[in-house]
């Protein structure tokens, strides 16, 4: 094919391919696509459950030192004199699992929300990668 008399490819057409050929062959590719993506949502959502409770299980040290400085009253002494002081009590006081008292509602919150996270990327991907498989794009060679 040419355009404006320089030679033109068109990419995402086969060539050797009839138009009925291509369109006898969309349904059979369609069906492949779909019967694997009832996989790749189950493998989305059970990897993104597991980013997020792995991720809850670092940060949730953190946030337990943060919220017990913050809760501090202002008008007795201060109990806590800084983060690591806050994270040397707390552990000589609750031991290491009082770190993690609470943790259960988080870790469902976060493995609720980087699973939909991971899936509804992986969605908007296979929809944007398949409306651009759907487009012929026209290109010029050099």
């Amino acid at each position: 094919m040419e355009v404006h008399g320089s030679p033109v490819s068109a990419v995402g057409v086969r060539k050797g391919l009839s138009n009925s050929a291509l369109a006898e062959e969309k349904p059979k590719e369609a069906a492949e696509h779909t019967g694997g993506q009832g996989q790749e949502a189950i493998k989305d959502i059970v990897c993104g459950s597991t980013a997020g409770v792995v991720g809850k299980y670092i940060e949730y040290p953190f946030d337990t030192v943060k919220v017990r400085l913050q809760s501090q009253p202002d008008t007795v002494p201060l109990r806590y004199t800084g983060p690591l002081d806050c994270f040397k009590k707390s552990l000589q006081r609750d031991g290491f699992l009082g770190i993690y008292r609470g943790i259960s509602a988080p870790l469902v919150g976060a493995a609720v929300e980087t699973s939909t996270l991971f899936f509804s990327v992986s969605i908007t991907l296979v929809t944007r990668s398949t409306k651009c498989a759907d487009k012929v794009v026209v290109s010029h060679r050099m």
